[in-house]
């Protein structure tokens, strides 16, 4: 735990919409983002992460919890004392967290868990550099040839622009998935 007592804010940038690539090498295909900027670390637990993903991002259950440390290696984060294992990890250079997530009706993937993380400088270097997350601009570079935001017939480019997503959007989204999620139930 950390010693200082002073309020440390942190953005948390919750991935998804996105699909898991398992081979060559485990990244995720991103779609949209949601943030929650400055927010005080003190009161981050495990549940609000997993509410999050469920009531406002629309997804029916939450399966795993991801987060990705800055040189691209994700972890796994089941319950409170992992996040406070994660918040000791924070600092000036790392005080952007992006979560990923693998819902309950998707594969369960094989990820180290973050109490085995020493300490950020002793990342592995075996990561796919071309899919490492920025955590500072909260972006996800990804390589063209690895990507479906890039038409290899036609070299053509299709970014995607995530500004113009908003929480009512983002709302109507998650009602969205949640009907459908119903209908196919009845």
């Amino acid at each position: 735990m950390r010693g200082s007592t002073l309020m440390v804010l942190i953005d948390l940038v919750f991935h998804y919409g996105g699909e898991w690539i398992r081979k060559p090498k485990l990244f995720y295909s991103e779609n949209l983002i949601h943030k929650w900027e400055g927010y005080d670390s003190d009161f981050l637990s495990f549940i609000d992460i997993v509410t999050e993903y469920n009531a406002t991002l629309g997804f029916v259950g939450v399966q795993q919890l991801f987060v990705s440390v800055p040189c691209g290696k994700l972890y796994e984060i089941e319950d409170d004392e992992e996040i406070r294992t994660l918040l000791s990890l924070v600092n000036d250079k790392f005080d952007v967290i992006n979560l990923f997530v693998v819902e309950d009706c998707d594969l369960y993937i094989e990820v180290e868990n973050i109490i085995r993380h020493k300490v950020i400088e002793e990342c592995d270097l075996d990561v796919n550099v071309e899919n490492i997350v920025r955590h500072k601009e909260s972006v996800l570079e990804v390589d063209e040839s690895d990507s479906d935001c890039y038409n290899s017939d036609t070299g053509n480019e299709e970014v995607s622009d995530y500004s113009d997503y908003d929480s009512e959007e983002l709302e109507f989204i998650a009602k969205e998935r949640k009907s459908v999620v119903n209908e196919q139930v009845v």
